[in-house]
């Protein structure tokens, strides 16, 4: 910002020594002393267009070009205007369309069914009728307690294809395929949950 402000200061000033001369040009038909100072003011434009052109050349290095394709994931990069970075020092992250995937919270006494190359079936709240195919390619060593959701184990599965109009931050559903159970291990597991939650209180 500090550069094209003095790029506009210096171009506005350019316009008014260039009226300035065509003045005294013009009154210097009745005034011969008038060409000196057309001299004077043509050195100071002469300065100004020096200026101006070096300016220019400064300001080619405020576009910053990615050195691959993606999505921007950093929030609110504008907020970075006039902060002062080292070189070297990464200001925002990019991810890469391809590698995008999907980050499932298990309940940690599912976790243990959970394994590597699982089928996962994926549905976003954008688009909640349509379920993407995915398989599980990252399971977190330990679990973790998330508000609201209590004790959970990261699972990622990545997308093998994947649409343009899906971005990162969405939310949605992700079932994994396990394995084939039955009504009545669904309440007997449901069962010696609630009476483990006994167990600690008593």
């Amino acid at each position: 910002k500090e550069i094209q402000l003095k790029m506009s200061k210096a171009e506005r000033e350019i316009e008014i020594i260039d009226k300035q001369i065509h003045r005294l040009t013009l009154e210097a038909d009745k005034t011969p002393s008038k060409l000196g100072e057309v001299k004077i003011l043509e050195l100071e434009r002469l300065k100004k267009r020096e200026e101006l052109k070096f300016l220019k050349w400064q300001s080619q290095f405020l576009d910053i070009t990615s050195p691959v394709n993606g999505i921007i994931t950093t929030k609110v990069v504008e907020s970075l205007s006039g902060k002062k970075i080292s070189a070297g020092d990464p200001f925002c992250e990019i991810a890469q369309h391809s590698e995008l995937a999907a980050e499932i919270l298990v309940p940690d006494y599912r976790a243990a069914l959970v394994k590597h190359g699982q089928p996962v079936r994926i549905y976003l709240n954008s688009d909640p009728v349509k379920g993407y195919q995915s398989s599980v390619s990252e399971i977190a060593p330990s679990a973790e307690v998330v508000p609201r959701q209590g004790n959970v184990c990261r699972v990622k599965a990545r997308f093998p294809s994947i649409p343009e109009s899906v971005m990162v931050g969405m939310t949605g559903i992700g079932k994994i395929e396990t394995q084939k159970t039955n009504l009545w291990s669904i309440i007997a597991e449901s069962l010696m949950l609630k009476l483990n939650e006994l167990y600690l209180y008593l």
